[in-house]
């Protein structure tokens, strides 16, 4: 059974209309629906979606943090969620995904670095964002496999989850492991202080989440996942006997390439940061996109490893003034890549200039 058709079973047996907060208040340590994104009748208007997309370094010249704070002390004082929330798909099936605030997600860097953001920090952004995903989309995973188990065991149609989501016992291992989970790749990726540092901030928080700790390794990462898969199953099947030891671990899928929605609140006060939607490698180069760019419409261009090339002005595909010129390879493979991502390279040039542009003439 594909995570498509669980994702689509699970939107046509979704609660929608039903307030998140019912549920939450029932639940008694779930995170409530964080003020950034409420507003009076749905979700807050101020989002920028993007599928892949990553907070561009460069802009933060105009918005820089309080550097009042000494190295050490500035990871945000709160919980994962407060950064980032993931929307059940049970209960906003039009809305459902991963929702970062963009100061929260800076706030993170910062305090990963210890110090505040430069223009040349993508790669402290880049961390901060791959710890709020992989937190998130373990929630993602979790509503997968109640929803996975109530496909296979016939249970009754779209009211499995709300019960698990309500579920104290599994909602506190269920923030545990996303930690983990998170947790997990820093550890294996990042330099050890940074690593160190993750793990305090995860320590100092809330009941759940501070107790990630449990799940690092490899062993206990599956033994946990079993619990949790156990409370899956008595959600589907109540009258089941309690098995945590069985292997209910495959319940929660590799999602792999499969992408889940994606989106950026923006603060008034940073209206003007810059995401960056990245195209795939092709041809030894990449192309990129910003919102809140200047006149005229242009994407970026990278070469390997990760060098910056120029910027091309769109549809004439012009080098802008003062940037490198492109060779008669670097042209050709250029024209190459156009011929397969040139569409999807001007829908996202006409969303973030807010106008129409033609296409590349063939």
């Amino acid at each position: 059974m594909s995570i498509q058709s669980l994702v689509d079973y699970a939107i046509e047996n979704s609660l929608e209309g039903r307030p998140l907060d019912v549920d939450v208040s029932q639940s008694l340590v779930r995170p409530p629906l964080p003020e950034w994104l409420r507003v009076e009748d749905g979700l807050t208007g101020p989002i920028v979606v993007a599928d892949v997309f990553e907070f561009d370094a460069a802009s933060l010249t105009d918005f820089p943090l309080s550097s009042d704070r000494g190295p050490g002390s500035r990871m945000p004082p709160t919980d994962v969620d407060a950064l980032a929330y993931y929307l059940p798909i049970h209960f906003y099936p039009r809305q459902w995904g991963i929702y970062y605030l963009d100061v929260g997600a800076i706030q993170l860097a910062e305090g990963l670095k210890g110090a505040p953001l430069t223009p040349w920090d993508q790669a402290w952004l880049d961390l901060a964002m791959q710890i709020l995903y992989d937190h998130e989309r373990f929630h993602f995973m979790a509503e997968v496999a109640v929803t996975g188990a109530e496909v296979a065991l016939a249970a009754d149609r779209g009211r499995s989850y709300p019960t698990f989501f309500r579920d104290p016992a599994a909602a506190l291992l269920e923030e545990a492991l996303a930690n983990a989970q998170a947790y997990r790749r820093v550890r294996g990726k990042a330099d050890p202080s940074i690593s160190s540092s993750v793990e305090t901030w995860m320590l100092g928080q809330g009941p759940g989440y501070r107790d990630f700790g449990a799940f690092v390794d490899d062993a206990d990462w599956v033994l946990g996942k079993r619990q949790e898969g156990d409370f899956v199953l008595s959600t589907a099947s109540p009258a089941r006997p309690s098995s945590p030891a069985l292997p209910t671990e495959f319940l929660f899928p590799n999602i792999g390439s499969y992408r889940i929605p994606q989106y950026m609140v923006l603060t008034t006060a940073r209206r003007s940061i810059r995401l960056e939607k990245r195209f795939p490698k092709a041809f030894n180069m990449e192309i990129r996109v910003n919102t809140a760019e200047h006149d005229p419409p242009h994407f970026h261009l990278f070469t390997p490893p990760r060098d910056f090339k120029t910027r091309c002005t769109w549809p004439e595909l012009d080098v802008m003034r003062g940037d490198p010129g492109l060779s008669r390879r670097e042209r050709k493979n250029l024209e190459r890549y156009l011929v397969v991502y040139g569409e999807e390279v001007r829908r996202k040039l006409v969303a973030a200039w807010g106008r129409d542009l033609p296409a590349i003439p063939t």
